[in-house]
Parts: structure tokens; sequence; C-alpha cells
């Protein structure tokens, strides 16, 4: 039996469009950046402002939280913007205030 090459070829071929499908499917299916939420930005804050404030210390917390440094100033930037961001961010405090008053009882 001789060798054929058209059958090697087409075998190939099917191999690349495989391989095709599937590197695109996890390129669309891989996610993108974690979004913040107020709830982790008042987490992440509270436990940054309990230690020395350094950039490293800082990267050690959001890297616990899954987000980078930039990310933090981002959102705080816009915390700080945003006069309703800081009122659900009080609100969050009270809530969690609260809660802390009525453990210790």
């Amino acid at each position: 039996m001789p060798f054929n090459a058209n059958c090697w070829g087409g075998v190939m071929k099917f191999i690349r469009i495989i391989l095709s499908l599937v590197f695109v499917s996890f390129v669309v299916c891989t996610p993108g950046p974690k979004e913040m939420t107020l709830e982790e930005f008042y987490d992440i804050q509270n436990e940054i402002l309990n230690t020395d404030l350094t950039p490293e210390s800082k990267e050690g917390i959001l890297k616990k939280y899954g987000f980078t440094l930039k990310q933090y100033e981002e959102y705080d930037e816009a915390v700080k913007a945003d006069p309703k961001m800081q009122e659900k961010l009080g609100e969050i405090k009270m809530k969690r205030e609260k809660e802390k008053m009525e453990k210790s009882e």
C-alpha cells in the first residue's frame, strides 16, 4: 500500500481546525479582570488601614482578594468622585458596625 500524501494532508488540516477551535473557545471563555464591589472595597480598605500602608502591604492584601494595586487605586478614585458610591459605602460601614455590635452583645 503506497503512501498517500493527500490523506495525511486532510488529517493535518482537520487537526489544525480542531486545535484552532479549542484555542478560540479558550480565549472566549476566559473571564476578564474581576470587578470590585463596594463590599470588597470596604473590606480591603479596612485591612489596608491596619498595615504600614506600603505598596507591598497593599499588594499582599489585594492579591488575597484577587485584585491589583492599580484596580484598587482606580476604584478608590471612582468612589471619591461619586457621591452615590460614597453613600452606599457609608451604608455598608453602618451595617457592618451594627453586625459587630450585635455579635458582641
